[in-house]
């Protein structure tokens, strides 16, 4: 064990809280630790005892019966029915993506906006081609020109730039 988890098991270990396993790695860490050996004296100074020491071989029954009995109540745990298509798909999002849930929001976010946007302007094409099919084809088309350009810089559309050039 290394010396920040034993500091950190001190006072379960003076206290006799500590699983027999857990106390011997414990022990064998202060026998050769004597940095942990000499904190584990200075707290067994300054920490109060309680007034009944309890025998160590009916601790040692205490924590196999306390096993036991946490061993007794998994296996009598009731089998849960099998997840769901969504509850599967869910968990292996949450598990194996590595994008962040702001992010992975955001980007949902602008695919569907990009994903209205291409409906909307599928449904004005719609709506467009319906109004010309629907328009007098024997009228001619007439040019309209907005009267923000003025007259001397209008070009027709047969304009050729090489025509322009002195």
């Amino acid at each position: 064990m290394h010396c920040r988890a034993v500091r950190m098991q001190l006072v379960a270990f003076q206290d006799g809280e500590l699983s027999p396993g857990q106390r011997t790695q414990v022990r064998e860490h202060l026998d050769r630790c004597a940095a942990c050996a000499k904190l584990e004296r200075r707290l067994e100074e300054v920490t109060p005892r309680p007034f009944v020491e309890v025998d160590p071989e009916l601790q040692e029954t205490m924590w196999r019966r306390l096993d036991a009995a946490i061993d007794a109540a998994f296996r009598r745990q009731r089998t849960l029915p099998p997840p769901s298509r969504l509850q599967l798909w869910w968990r292996w999002l949450a598990e194996e993506t590595t994008v962040p849930t702001g992010a992975m929001l955001a980007y949902a976010s602008l695919l569907l906006i990009a994903i209205t946007w291409g409906a909307h302007n599928w449904w004005t094409a719609q709506q467009l081609q319906l109004a010309l099919n629907q328009r007098d084809a024997s009228a001619p088309m007439q040019l309209v020109v907005p009267a923000e350009i003025p007259a001397d810089q209008f070009r027709p559309a047969a304009w050729a730039p090489e025509e322009d050039q002195p």
